[in-house]
């Protein structure tokens, strides 16, 4: 079940459109304006090429430089690399049991592709 939310939502200023969802609220999965995971507050039509419950990941084919804030109209950045970009940083995190040079190769890894696409850009 679905109604129009009547408080705010977190949405970066990518959309005005918010709607409740009972089962976002019971996962915890919005964002609330207070920075807070609570809440179903979900934003609708996210613009400036963002997605997610809250707009606050870019859309396929677009990466966030580190530099932009969350807010900014230009958060997200078209880039020919994104999805390799994606994975490599998914591979990242994917397992925290890791050891500590695992992780430091891949993140050098990660950090040498976001070079890479940032001199693409």
């Amino acid at each position: 079940m679905s109604d129009v939310l009547l408080l705010a939502c977190q949405c970066y200023d990518h959309s005005d459109e918010c709607v409740y969802n009972e089962e976002v609220a019971m996962n915890k999965s919005s964002i609330d304006i207070h920075g807070e995971m609570s809440g179903g507050g979900v934003c609708m039509n996210c613009q400036h090429n963002t997605a997610g419950i809250n707009c606050q990941q870019c859309r396929d084919g677009f990466y966030r430089p580190f530099n932009v804030p969350l807010d900014s109209p230009h958060v997200c950045r078209r880039t020919t690399l994104f999805y390799l970009i994606n994975i490599l940083y998914k591979h990242l995190i994917a397992n925290i049991s890791r050891t500590q040079q695992d992780i430091v190769s891949r993140k050098m890894a990660l950090q040498t592709m976001i070079i890479i696409c940032l001199l693409n850009s």
